[in-house]
């Protein structure tokens, strides 16, 4: 039973998959002794009694008419026993399997198959697969060795059973110590044309059961409450395929894949493992030449913007700040790579302080003359430059320092500047001569 779910107007078909042991290969074998045997023997002795009674009888009529008559009927059984033989002929020729291999025993070294005592794959390393090998049908034996090991220090073995014309794939996984085995049956049969069938196997052993999501808005369940060492299959059009596998039961995937376009009207094994130690889930694709795939989540911070990313590093696509909606500035990336960094967008002119902006039109920020140079400025009125990167103080003012006949200066610097020209100037009331020397010495802004 299956079911088929829409995304973007592409239709994927869910089905559990099909586990089955697997073996490895041999030669055709064909008629076998015994069966040949058997029916010459039968043969001769029928013939060989039937000429013995012949020579004994030579005067008998009677016994003459009978031999011929035994002779008659030997004839016609010998006659039967040959359509026998070649029925029995027939059946006992072995028919042939096909079976390839995977590595994905985490801290295995590499490693030698053999079938039956013989060796079959030699140096496998970790993550490499093989192509498929003609296997005779029926029972085998299957033994893993370290590479080089003799067949009796054999780190897994396991007895399979073939069938004529059927494809299967076998991999090894999870950690040495309790290395196992799985295989499947390769059905490539009856593949809708243009589409792509995936058998999805949970083999990351530092991971929980998993679900798989097409990613799109809104997500679409996939493969549901996966479990290690199990396997449920996939069909869908061909071409790029965005996933989102979710390890903690929360229904958000925690990595997403890019799955490759591999091609149309092909059967593809892909495998969830992670490296010893816990690292981060990887994909390996088990194409039908026997090429393996690995399939990486996206690593933000490589500035390359890959799946479920939106930005990464420097690559922030073909966007900047205009596009973003501000007028200028240079446009980043949020360190987590799941949105835009706008901090250093400007969007001068719109009466909001934006990114790196000091002020913007008559948004100041609150700031004021005296706030703007309080060594300078006492009063007026501050303004936005039309960069927005500075205050404009042309309108601001030194005060009382511009004022003839007050108390003196209210600006303490522009003050003890004149002061130090001019003792009078604080000793006695502020007059025309302090002010002109706070304008023209000191630096005091007077409108």
């Amino acid at each position: 039973m299956s079911r088929r779910v829409q995304f973007h107007g592409l239709t994927f078909s869910l089905a559990a998959a099909t586990l089955v042991l697997t073996a490895c290969p041999g030669d055709d074998v064909t008629v076998s002794d015994d069966v040949g045997t058997t029916e010459s023997g039968t043969t001769d002795t029928t013939d060989d009694e039937v000429g013995t009674t012949d020579t004994t009888t030579d005067t008998d009529t009677t016994d003459t008419t009978t031999d011929t008559t035994d002779t008659t009927t030997t004839d016609t059984t010998d006659t039967t026993d040959t359509t026998d033989t070649t029925d029995t002929t027939d059946t006992g020729v072995m028919g042939t399997a096909m079976l390839r291999v995977i590595h994905l025993g985490l801290d295995a070294p590499n490693v030698d198959v053999y079938v039956d005592g013989a060796p079959a794959v030699s140096d496998l390393a970790f993550q490499a697969g093989t192509d498929y090998l003609m296997v005779p049908d029926g029972m085998h034996s299957v033994a893993v060795t370290a590479v080089g090991e003799p067949i009796d220090n054999a780190v897994l073995t396991f007895d399979v059973d073939l069938l004529d014309g059927t494809k299967y794939s076998a991999s090894a996984y999870d950690y040495l110590a309790n290395l196992s085995s799985l295989l499947l049956v390769d059905d490539d049969t009856g593949i809708n044309p243009g589409e792509s069938r995936f058998q999805i196997t949970h083999s990351a052993p530092d991971v929980g059961q998993i679900d798989i999501y097409l990613m799109g808005d809104p997500l679409i369940p996939l493969v549901s409450d996966l479990d290690f060492g199990t396997t449920q299959g996939l069909e869908g059009p061909a071409g790029p395929v965005p996933i989102g596998v979710d390890v903690d039961n929360d229904m958000i995937p925690d990595l997403l894949f890019a799955i490759p376009d591999f091609g149309p009207d092909i059967l593809v094994d892909l495998y969830a493992v992670n490296e010893a130690g816990g690292a981060p889930v990887f994909l390996l694709a088990h194409l039908p030449d026997g090429s393996v795939v690995r399939v990486d989540a996206p690593a933000c911070g490589n500035d390359m913007t890959e799946l479920g990313e939106v930005c990464d590093g420097a690559d922030v696509g073909m966007e900047d700040c205009t596009t973003q909606g501000f007028m200028d500035g240079t446009l980043g990336c949020l360190a987590d790579c799941s949105d835009y960094d706008t901090s250093m967008c400007t969007s001068c002119g719109n009466d909001v302080i934006d990114g790196m902006e000091q002020c913007d039109g008559s948004d100041l920020g609150g700031q004021s003359c005296a706030d703007a140079d309080p060594d300078l400025y006492s009063s007026g009125t501050l303004a936005c430059g039309m960069a927005c990167d500075a205050f404009d103080t042309s309108l601001c003012a030194s005060g009382d320092c511009c004022t003839t006949h007050g108390p003196g200066c209210e600006v303490p610097d522009i003050e003890a500047c004149v002061c130090a020209l001019d003792s009078f100037c604080c000793n006695n009331q502020w007059d025309g001569i302090c002010v002109n020397e706070a304008k023209d010495s000191c630096g005091a802004a007077c409108p």
